[in-house]
C-alpha cells in the first residue's frame, strides 16, 4: 500500500491547508508585536527582553504549525507530526480543534501504514 486513496490524501492536504492559514495571521502578530515595541522610543535590557518573549509565543506556535503542515504534505516523521499536532493544541479554540482532529488522523491505520511505507520506499 504504497499510495494513499485520495480521500485520505486529501484530508492530510486539508489539515496541511488549514495550518498554513492559522500560521499566516500568527506571523503577523509576532511581527506587529515586534514593530510596535520597536516604534515605542529607547528600549532598554529588559524592553527587549519582554518583546521577544511576547513576540516569540505566536511566532513559535506559527512554526510548529507551518512544520507540521510540512510533514504531513510529504508523509514524513508521523511520531513528531503527532507530537507537534499535541503542541497546536496549545491555541484555544483553533489549534485546539485543529489539534484533535490532525491527532485522529493520524492514529488511523491506514495513515499509519503509508507513512511507514513512505518511508520504506525511500531507504
Amino acid at each position: 500500500m504504497l499510495n494513499l486513496v485520495w480521500p485520505m490524501r486529501a484530508v492530510l492536504f486539508g489539515l496541511a491547508g488549514l495550518y498554513v492559514i492559522g500560521a499566516a495571521p500568527l506571523f503577523h502578530l509576532a511581527y506587529r508585536v515586534f514593530v510596535r515595541s520597536c516604534t515605542e522610543g529607547q528600549l532598554t535590557f529588559h524592553g527587549w527582553v519582554i518583546t521577544f518573549a511576547i513576540a516569540g509565543i505566536p511566532a513559535g506556535l506559527a512554526l510548529v504549525y507551518s512544520a507540521l503542515a510540512y510533514l504531513l504534505i510529504t508523509l514524513r516523521h508521523r511520531r513528531v507530526a503527532i507530537a507537534l499536532a499535541a503542541m497546536s493544541c496549545v491555541e484555544i479554540p483553533y489549534g485546539t480543534i485543529l489539534g484533535m482532529a490532525t491527532i485522529v488522523v493520524l492514529l488511523w491505520p491506514a495513515i499509519a501504514s503509508s507513512f511507514d511505507a513512505h518511508l520504506n520506499e525511500r531507504i
